[in-house]
This record gives C-alpha cells, structure tokens and sequence, in this order.
C-alpha cells in the first residue's frame, strides 16, 4: 500500500508517556507530543513512518535537557507541570479501576529534578572515543549525555572523568554498564564489563577514584579501590553498603516513604519488613520501639542490615533473614505473630507473597511499589481476602518518565 498523509490531534498522553491520536484508521503512539498537538502523519503499511506538528497543544512547554526527544531517560520532559501531574495521578486510578479497586488516590507527591541520587549508564568504546550515557528509545543505541537536569549534580559532574577514564581502559569495541550511586560517604561507582585490566589500567582507575574522590570504585566485580566504607544513615544508623545496594532512587523520597510507613504502623508492636533491603523501613521502626523481622534475598544486604542491626540503641529488636520470598513467602504461622506488615517488592510485585498475606488478618499492611500494574493485581488479591484499600499515594521520584512509584496502606 502507497504511503498517504493522515491529518489527527493528541487526545491523552498513553501509559509509556506517548501521545495517543485516536483516527479513522486505528489507535496510534506518538513519542513526546502532548493533548492538543496536531500532526500530520505518514502513514504506510498501517505504521507511521514519519511525523510532523503543525501545531501546539495547550500544555506545552520547553524542555530543559539539550538531549531531549533523543535520549530515551525522559518521555515527559515536554509537558506543563499540572497536565503532568493529572497524567501521573489519572493513570494509578485507572490501573486500580482496571481491576476493579474503586479507592481516593492522593494527589502525588512531587520530587523536584535533580534529585536523582543514583544512575546507570551504558558505555561503549568506539574509534572516536568512549559514548557514555543512557539508551535511545526503544533502542540499544547510546546517547552520549553531557547533561541531565534529572540526576544530582554530582553525577553529571564525574561524566567528563569517567568518559576519560573509560576511554583508556576500554577495548575498541567493548562496551560497559556504569552505576553511580550517591550514598552518605561519597560517591560508589561500579563497572560491569568484560573487558580486563592491566596494572596500567589498575593506575588509571586508583587515580581517577582519588582525583574524583571516590568512596568505592569496583570493576567487574572486583574491588579496585575503596577510599571510604560506603555507607547509607537510616534513623541515625549507618549501614555499610555491598555492592549492587539497592537505594529508593531519591533521599527526599526516602523520607516520604519512611514517613509514610512510620505512621500507618505507628500502633503495630511487631512488623514483619519483606523486600526490607538494607534497613530503609527496619532501621526507623526498630528505632521507634518496635520488634521487625527484617526478610529479603540479597544476601549482601541482608549481612549489612544485620551487622547495623548490632547497634546497642536497637537493643536487639531487628532480626535478619535471606529468603527468596517468591519461591518460599512467609506463610501461615510464621506471619501470624505481626500486628503490622511493610513490603516493598521489585516492579514484578509479590504475588506469592501476598497470596499468603491474604490468606492472614494482619492489622496493617503497607505496600510500596514502583510498578502501579503489579501493585493493583496484588491489591485485588488482598482486597479479595478481606483488607480494605485505605490509602494510596503516588510518589513522582522517577520525574518525566513513565515510572510511577506509590505507596498504600491495607487494613483488616
């Protein structure tokens, strides 16, 4: 079929943060436009192949980033801040409503750019030099970031060095993915490559993680350098982090989720903290008097969590476990002694895990998530077993993406 232009308008913006067009000849995505846009499109063989804005819709604004619309970090970088915020709230009631869960969504808290305390990029070696930034869209293809108004300014500060250093102990042709992470010491950047080192390179690096000041700095899994412990201050207790932590991606956001479960516990004696990390939930409520079973399966931070859980101030409310909850949850006898549960799984969600959650009459349940889907299948099973959805609260930390986070309260 010849290609032929198609006149349309943006009625919403989809769940990935891309415009909808709704024509005669079917539903179509279109990347970084707004409600209001008019295109016209070419369209050949039922796909768009190319697009063109005749003119703006009433939401737009500037973006802020140089590499917007080619980066693939930001899908709503382009979009005014209260059609941003209608967005973000609208889709969590309509992913709830999907499945039947008919419950007052708060009005999401908003966490400013820049905030960003942690970041992974990719890397690649090419005959020009290092690329070294985030992927394309719906790409493999990097772009090579020299800004990003999302992270903290730390991060896009050590991009210069780390591309130079990179330069050098890469192999033509080999690529990498780097994680920099922000924690209470300092800056912990891991590399994950196949390419080896040399004692050459072994130099270069140590130099690079002095002159950046570096806490850590590990290569392929090896230490290379550690300059400081790294650690992260959870309700005044230091937890000294392994490798691969993970972190909520923002510190204020930390202290709204913290907050959050803090309160909706604040009558619970004894809490069970599944998917409890490194202490983000377990360190504050052991602070605050109560008695946590900390359970997660990352062993590294489950040993961490337990060696901070050995502060005299905690006087030995926190016990530790390293236990695949999907593969074996907490079931049965085990979850009957907790007046209050916090969970805070992967974006797959805890679907084991809640089914025997479920099946209990555990006072309070609160659930943490970053994947709204996931979330509100998990809800409908809890709610079907007896709880009630009182409380749900999204969280903007992964600003203009179409990442939501949220947290919820459950009672029984």
């Amino acid at each position: 079929m010849p290609a032929h232009i198609l006149e349309t308008k943006i009625s919403a913006i989809g769940n990935r943060g891309d415009g909808i067009a709704e024509t005669e000849e079917g539903r179509f995505y279109i990347p970084f436009t707004v409600p209001g846009d008019r295109l016209l499109l070419t369209i050949q063989d039922g796909e768009i192949v190319d697009s063109r804005r005749t003119a703006d819709g009433p939401d737009r604004r500037t973006p802020m980033c140089s590499h917007f619309g080619e980066c693939g970090g930001c899908a709503l970088q382009h979009v005014d801040d209260v059609e941003y915020s209608t967005w973000m709230h609208k889709r969590v009631m309509q992913t709830l409503a999907r499945h039947g869960l008919d419950t007052d969504v708060d009005p999401p808290i908003r966490i400013a750019p820049g905030a960003r305390r942690r970041a992974r990029l990719g890397a690649r070696a090419t005959a020009k030099g290092v690329v070294l930034g985030f992927k394309a869209k719906r790409s493999h293809w990097l772009v090579d970031v020299t800004e990003c108004p999302v992270v903290r300014t730390e991060i896009v500060a050590l991009l210069p060095q780390l591309r130079t250093v990179l330069s050098y102990c890469l192999e033509a042709g080999d690529g990498a993915e780097v994680s920099v992470v922000i924690v209470d010491s300092g800056l912990d950047v891991d590399i994950d490559t196949t390419s080896a080192l040399d004692l050459a390179k072994r130099e270069r690096l140590a130099e690079f993680a002095t002159c950046s000041e570096l806490a850590r700095l590990t290569w392929a899994g090896e230490l290379v350098v550690q300059r400081h412990l790294p650690c992260a201050v959870f309700a005044e207790i230091a937890v000294n982090l392994p490798t691969g932590v993970f972190l909520q991606p923002t510190k204020t956001g930390e202290s709204v989720l913290t907050e959050f479960v803090a309160t909706a516990l604040d009558f619970a004696t004894t809490v069970a903290d599944l998917f409890a990390g490194c202490g983000t939930f377990s360190l504050p409520l052991a602070m605050a008097g109560k008695r946590v079973r900390a359970v997660d399966a990352h062993n590294g931070q489950v040993r961490a969590l337990n060696a901070a859980a050995q502060d005299p101030r905690l006087g030995a409310r926190i016990t530790t476990e390293t236990r695949d909850l999907e593969r074996r949850p907490l079931a049965g006898s085990e979850l009957a002694s907790f007046d209050g549960l916090v969970l805070d799984p992967p974006r797959a969600g805890a679907a084991a895990q809640v089914r025997e959650i479920a099946a209990m009459a555990i006072p309070v349940v609160v659930y943490a998530s970053c994947n709204p889907a996931t979330f509100a299948r998990d809800a409908r099973t809890l709610v079907d077993g007896g709880y009630n959805l009182d409380k749900v609260m999204p969280i903007d930390q992964f600003v203009w993406s179409a990442e939501i986070e949220l947290v919820a309260v459950f009672r029984c």
